[in-house]
């Protein structure tokens, strides 16, 4: 479709018969937008009477309008009336000699009246399209004053004559939007389709398609393409080979279909699908999705909150700012969240994922995973098999769940889970809390006064100088649990169980220099040398 869009002013006025003024009751906007089918060229003629009824007609050919319709202070009015239009109202092209406000010109107009007899009241549509820029009617009293002392009358030379078919591009104030439908050749086309709602198929060849403005759709099919949406919301399909797709603003598509495709989604909220091949994607500014598909994918969300998915292959995942979603999906992949507050989902393969800033959650899935926290307050699930998880800064819950595990909380106050399996649990520095869980495991709650509870099974403990006023919960006689000494402390077991206290039901061993080991629920009788080994 073609349309044309005339913008100028208009003003609402009550008749008070043929030998008074009538009087202005209200002045704005105005504009009038004609649409035509994509093969008609719309042309305008007129002939040469002031304000005669229907002489001035649109001519297009038959079934090629759409419609046509004025937009003023009276409203929307549809003058569509078929196969071209002879407005049913008076109309004319004229010159207007003015002066006002300290200027002066001469412009070209297309004036329409529409009057309603039964209400004695119509609304005059006012559109320069040539000559010099209408002065701004601010008010009622400007209007008036501009319409007593303008000189109206014939356009008596020029593009504008009367009779004369006049291409509606070249008049002032005015803007033409097409629909276009192209086909490339089997060439390297250079193809902008311009204004309007496009569709472009590239064909063959190294292919450039620039969309302009419009909602348009963009092909490139075979070979290295060049796509470049422009404004309002795009669909991009880079077919076959290695293409870039730019969306630009408003809220586009992009697929990358087959071979190894760039894909910036730009403004606005974006989908793009990567499809086959090795993509790189960057969503740009807003809230974006991003589909890595098949194979081993680049994925960057940058601005805004962003949701990224690399499914199949192994996959690099940035979230950028924002709150950022991301699913590594299946084989071994790469999740950096970025700053603000991420969700960071390893899913199947052997994953590493990083938090870095903000208070993120990491959930390892399937594999033997790494889950760095990094910065702020974060959550560290394992998931399935055997994971390194490493809280880093802040305080952290890190939990191991299935599988021999490795937790370091980092620094701050953490809560470590080991899980099922044998795991190794290290709190770092900080007033920690270690739970071992179910399994055979080993914590360590470095430096800092923590809480360590073994959990179900034979656990060990470890302890060291400078670590601080440390408890156990559970220790197991039974079980044979066992307490890690470093050489120092191990040295001096026997001097340090002498001197040990029974406080209530609890055992406390003093290493000196601030250091002391808590044993609950424990008889100072069943605590022997036995219970301890060096190797802290």
């Amino acid at each position: 479709m073609t349309t044309t869009t005339f913008t100028g002013f208009s003003f609402t006025y009550i008749y008070n018969g043929p030998d008074d003024d009538d009087t202005i009751t209200g002045i704005g906007a105005g504009s009038l937008q004609i649409t035509t089918s994509d093969d008609y060229q719309a042309s305008y003629t007129y002939t040469a009477d002031l304000f005669d009824d229907e002489n001035v007609d649109i001519g297009v050919g038959a079934g090629a309008l759409y419609n046509a319709v004025l937009n003023g202070l009276g409203g929307p009015q549809d003058i569509s009336t078929g196969g071209g239009i002879n407005f049913d109202l008076e109309a004319e092209m004229l010159n207007a000699a003015w002066s006002l406000g300290g200027m002066s010109g001469t412009s070209q107009l297309l004036v329409i009246d529409g009057y309603n007899s039964s209400t004695n009241t119509g609304t005059t549509y006012v559109f320069q399209i040539g000559g010099d820029t209408l002065p701004t009617a601010s008010s009622i009293s400007e209007l008036e004053l501009f319409i007593d002392t303008t000189n109206f009358g014939p356009i008596t030379s020029g593009p504008l004559t009367p009779g004369t078919n006049i291409d509606p591009t070249t008049l002032d104030n005015t803007t033409t939007a097409e629909k276009d439908k192209v086909t490339g050749t089997a060439l390297d086309d250079n193809i902008n389709s311009g204004a309007g709602n496009d569709t472009v198929n590239g064909g063959d060849g190294n292919d450039t398609v620039q969309g302009g403005g419009g909602n348009d759709r963009l092909n490139g099919n075979i070979g290295d393409d060049l796509l470049n949406g422009g404004n309002q919301n795009d669909r991009l399909d880079g077919g076959f080979d290695n293409d870039t797709l730019n969306g630009g603003n408003n809220n586009d598509t992009l697929i990358g279909g087959n071979g190894n495709d760039r894909l910036n989604g730009n403004r606005d909220n974006d989908l793009l699908n990567g499809g086959n091949g090795n993509d790189t994607m960057d969503g740009g500014f807003n809230n974006d999705t991003l589909n890595g598909g098949n194979n081993n994918d680049r994925l960057l969300g940058n601005s805004g909150a962003d949701r990224l998915n690399g499914n199949k292959g192994n996959d690099l995942l940035n979230g950028g700012n924002g709150n950022d979603t991301m699913d590594g999906g299946f084989d071994n992949d790469t999740l950096n969240g970025g700053n603000n507050n991420d969700l960071l989902l390893g899913n199947a393969g052997s994953d590493r994922l990083n938090g870095n800033k903000g208070n993120d959650t990491l959930n390892g899935g399937n594999g033997n995973d790494t889950l760095d926290g990094g910065f702020n307050n974060d959550t560290l699930n394992g998931g399935n098999n055997n994971d390194l998880l490493k809280g880093n800064s802040g305080n952290d819950r890190v939990n191991g769940n299935r599988g021999d595990d490795t937790l370091d909380g980092g620094t701050g106050n953490d809560r470590l889970d080991g899980g099922f399996g044998g795991d190794v649990i290290d709190g770092g520095a900080g007033e920690d809390t270690l739970l071992g869980n179910t399994g055979e495991d080993l914590l360590d709650g470095g430096i800092g006064d923590d809480i360590l509870t073994g959990g179900a099974d034979a656990d060990e403990f470890a302890f060291a100088t400078g670590y601080g006023n440390d408890t156990i919960t559970d220790f197991s006689i039974d079980d044979f649990e066992n307490v890690r000494l470093d050489a120092n402390m191990f040295n001096n077991i026997d001097t340090v169980l002498s001197e040990a206290q029974q406080i209530g039901d609890d055992v406390v061993l003093d290493f000196g220099n601030g250091d002391s080991l808590t044993f609950e629920d424990l008889s100072l009788m069943e605590l022997e040398s036995t219970f301890f080994s060096p190797g802290a």
